[in-house]
């Protein structure tokens, strides 16, 4: 009996293993994918779509050249490419309501009051990395210290809720927003969800290093506010939840 007994459990052991890894290499997949690891032009759409990352599909077509048209001239110039005009982008596609330079807000958070907001919230144990300093410069990305007192203006970390779903979330100027990653990746339409606390959703530009407090357009991201973006939320936001807010 006790043999058999034995046996059956295998097939559960396997099941759950094979959920497990499944789940944790959507996770990698959606973190490589924002740190430019790998290309998945569904994802990065998102992190655009937020002024969160740069569109690098409209630079590459606006300066691209054949090897054929290059000129010995060229050759002397340096290269430059010419970064997409943020503060046009936000008038353009959002209701804009404010633009706060980074280096003068008040309310960017140190690594520890981050780590400790993320903690606070049920999303401590998960890796929280930053990318830039608080002039805008860009870095690799790299963990943060829960006890160091440097500023960044924006962090990023990811959970995965009790039943499995990812969420990759952002700090921006001390706010918290987060993107339902395995939601948005099974809608139809080409319009993402990112939940807020607030109306508003903030978004950050390292070229201008400011802040952009915005309502997006209704084509280019649809923002739903919760009461607190927190673990035992996201638990609870089930697929038919999230159409609901």
């Amino acid at each position: 009996m006790s043999k058999n007994g034995e046996k059956s459990k295998i097939p559960v052991i396997i099941i759950v293993i094979s959920a497990a890894v499944v789940v944790l290499a959507i996770a990698v997949i959606g973190i490589m994918t924002y740190f430019d690891k790998i290309e998945i032009p569904f994802v990065n759409d998102i992190f655009v779509s937020m002024g969160l990352k740069e569109d690098d599909k409209e630079e590459v077509k606006e300066n691209e050249k054949t090897q054929e048209e290059f000129t010995e001239e060229d050759l002397k110039t340096p290269y430059e490419v010419t970064p997409p005009d943020a503060d046009e982008y936000f008038k353009n596609n959002t209701s804009l309501k404010s633009e706060i330079k980074a280096t003068e807000s008040e309310d960017v958070h140190s690594e520890s009051e981050t780590y400790d907001n993320f903690s606070e919230r049920g999303f401590d144990g998960n890796l929280i990395t930053t990318e830039y300093n608080m002039d805008g410069d860009y870095s690799e990305a790299t963990k943060i210290s829960e006890y160091s007192s440097t500023k960044h203006p924006m962090y990023q970390t990811y959970y995965i809720s009790s039943s499995g779903d990812i969420w990759i979330l952002f700090e921006i100027n001390g706010k918290i927003v987060a993107n339902p990653f395995s939601y948005n990746e099974q809608k139809e339409s080409g319009v993402q969800v990112m939940l807020s606390e607030e109306d508003t959703i903030t978004s950050y530009d390292s070229t201008t290093n400011k802040f952009y407090v915005n309502i997006p357009n209704a084509d280019i991201l649809t923002v739903k506010k919760v009461d607190k973006i927190d673990a035992e939320t996201l638990d609870k936001l089930t697929y038919g939840e999230l159409d609901k807010l």
